[in-house]
């Protein structure tokens, strides 16, 4: 099994860029999300500065990233997340002004935006194509997606599937199991089936992360068996209404935890579902 902190590398050519870059990095999440945060982490060693990236105002956003590009010339922009807004910036800024640049993300964006809104899909798989064909690298946060990334045209790709912002002992692995167990009221001879992640509704075909977990619940005989929901979004409402009478028994839902807990309620866990590709 490999460490938290390792990475898995796919390249087709030599290592780009020298260890010393000023290095622009931005989160189209916004400033003070949780991607920022692991952009941070993972930029820590650079000389790195962040632009402020505000979701609120996404398109004014994208203009001052693009300005700050053409005006500052970094060596290395490092874009976590796919917004059309700082991806368009970055692209400019790799066409006009000839910075290159880092995408990051955790999505398939295309098929993300075919399944909730078909007419859209077809100019967002465009638009992916575009982003990654035109980075320096990608890093994808699976191993699919790396790879995914490849046949899009990506010159190099990695991933870091196992990033953790801590790496926790097995003393500390336990502990928190046992912890949190007990503050969910789950025996410890209990099997639990887990999923982290934002529960973001798709109308149209009635589904979110967590979805699969408590239909599969309900099959299940075993009264030793949980199935165990750490995130928030639209759909967690659809997925307590699923639930029925299960909820709070054999469905468990944490609501939003913070960043620095996700290890904690991963430990709980003795089965992790990560339902991620959605192409072929």
């Amino acid at each position: 099994m490999r460490n938290a902190t390792e990475s898995i590398s796919f390249s087709r050519s030599a290592p780009l860029f020298p260890s010393r870059l000023r290095v622009l990095g931005v989160a189209t999440q916004g400033t003070g999300g949780d991607d920022e945060a692991r952009l941070r982490s993972l930029l820590e060693n650079f000389h790195s500065e962040f632009f402020p990236f505000d979701r609120a105002k996404k398109r004014s956003s994208g203009i001052s990233l693009f300005q700050k590009i053409r005006r500052d010339r970094p060596d290395l922009v490092v874009l976590e997340g796919t917004g059309l807004a700082g991806g368009i910036a970055v692209i400019f800024g790799r066409l006009l002004a000839k910075i290159p640049y880092i995408l990051s993300s955790g999505d398939a964006v295309g098929p993300f935006v075919q399944a909730q809104v078909p007419t859209a899909g077809p100019f967002f798989k465009f638009y992916e194509k575009i982003l990654i064909r035109l980075s320096a690298g990608f890093i994808g946060w699976t191993p699919y997606l790396a790879g995914r990334a490849l046949t899009l045209g990506a010159p190099r790709a990695m991933t870091a599937a196992g990033w953790a912002p801590s790496v926790l002992t097995e003393g500390e692995l336990r502990s928190y199991r046992q912890s949190i167990r007990r503050e969910l009221n789950i025996p410890e001879e209990t099997i639990v089936v887990g999923i982290v992640g934002s529960l973001a509704w798709n109308k149209r075909v009635g589904y979110c992360y967590g979805y699969e977990l408590v239909r599969a619940i309900q099959r299940v005989s075993r009264a030793d068996v949980r199935a165990l929901i750490v995130g928030d979004g639209s759909g967690r409402g659809e997925l307590e209404r699923l639930a029925g009478p299960a909820l709070g028994k054999t469905v468990l839902m944490t609501g939003r935890v913070q960043r620095d807990r996700v290890p904690v309620y991963l430990a709980c866990m003795d089965f992790a579902s990560l339902p991620q590709s959605l192409d072929q």
